[in-house]
């Protein structure tokens, strides 16, 4: 019987903690709106889960952390890079979808301002963008491009223990939609069903060119005490 590919590429993909706007459901997108107490809070269990991860395990130790510059990701990562002496770099691509006359209004005003574009939104219509914002399908291509970039990018599993490459990016909700269909193999059409937590850990892989789901939303460090982190 042959053995599965090993993975190339392992990418654990973190959504920034929480702020004042995620909390009430107002739209961020490109606007910069900094961590709340709640979020300081997350970012720092998670900065501490992967921490323990880059430590205790010689054969996952984290190679790379990249960041979205938006201020709700780069403060988490920066708990990240401190936790674990990861050098952090920051990437563009990596921000949110851009929501144009959405940003800073709540759902439910969005839908009661611009019913045509609420609906078509709801409706996940690829072709459609906010008005001054980002397609769905300029969206999708963006990360898809982050993706392979980063794959090509990354190199290959270690000679002597076929261990792969490990990359942490902290980023976006929308970010983690697009990545989480680009390795279930859903379309933009689909009904996002998967969760995209504030400061859950998110594992894709790569091997034989094929993204799988490793992890996804695990929250397991925000609920631990804080003695055992």
């Amino acid at each position: 019987m042959s053995q599965p590919d090993r993975p190339r590429l392992e990418l654990t993909l973190v959504r920034h903690g929480e702020t004042a706007w995620n909390a009430v459901r107002r739209i961020q997108g490109s606007i910069e709106i900094g961590l709340n107490p709640t979020g300081q809070a997350q970012a720092a269990a998670i900065a501490q889960a992967l921490a323990r991860r880059h430590a205790d395990h010689p054969g996952g130790r984290f190679h790379r952390l990249i960041s979205s510059d938006q201020i709700r990701a780069a403060q988490t990562a920066a708990a990240i890079a401190e936790a674990t002496g990861l050098e952090l770099t920051f990437d563009p691509q990596l921000r949110e979808r851009r929501y144009g006359v959405f940003e800073g209004h709540a759902y439910d005003e969005i839908e009661s301002r611009w019913p045509e574009d609420w609906a078509r939104w709801q409706n996940r219509d690829p072709a459609w963008g906010p008005p001054e914002g980002e397609t769905l399908s300029g969206f999708d291509a963006r990360v898809r491009g982050w993706l392979d970039r980063t794959a090509a990018e990354s190199g290959q599993p270690g000679s002597v223990t076929g261990e792969p490459f490990r990359v942490i990016a902290v980023t976006h909700g929308g970010v983690l939609d697009m990545a989480f269909r680009r390795a279930a193999g859903l379309t933009l059409l689909a009904p996002r069903q998967h969760q995209t937590l504030n400061a859950a850990r998110n594992v894709l892989a790569l091997a034989n060119d094929t993204w799988e789901v490793v992890v996804w939303a695990d929250t397991d460090h925000l609920t631990q005490p804080a003695d055992d982190l």
